[in-house]
């Protein structure tokens, strides 16, 4: 699966409901096994987390040029133990309200490269290309 912006959100941005600076966007370990992407999520009710795992806060947001950028997460997930034999194979971004039925998901990030929670810390570094975490440009 490739990264990729969930429809209500592309509405969202649109509609002016969604404002990366001043929101409060969250980012969720998810595992293929308990969730797939699908488009049309709406709420992040549908997004299954990483067992044991808390959702982390993005810090310093920045939009310079249509990119979308925050500072790195270290430690993003704190002491997260192995659920089993699973994998954390994705990040889900969203914006944050009150619970998860009221929460936007906005990107689905494919890691690429499953990463194996062992009762340590996960940092996230977030790409320093031109792109960062995600824009809205045609390049």
């Amino acid at each position: 699966m490739a990264s990729a912006m969930y429809n209500n959100a592309r509405q969202a941005f649109m509609d002016g409901l969604i404002d990366l600076n001043t929101n409060t966007i969250k980012v969720r370990a998810v595992a293929d096994e308990d969730y797939t992407y699908t488009a049309t999520h709406t709420a992040m009710s549908s997004v299954t987390k990483y067992a044991l795992s808390t959702d982390y806060t993005l810090t310093s947001p920045t939009i310079v040029d249509g990119v979308f950028d925050a500072a790195d997460a270290s430690p993003a997930f704190t002491a997260l133990a192995v659920d089993g034999t699973k994998d954390i194979d994705g990040l889900v971004i969203f914006k944050f309200v009150t619970d998860d039925a009221g929460s936007t998901p906005i990107l689905y990030i494919d890691l690429g490269t499953a990463v194996r929670p062992n009762g340590g810390n996960i940092n996230i570094t977030w790409d320093s290309g031109a792109n960062k975490i995600f824009a809205f440009n045609n390049a």
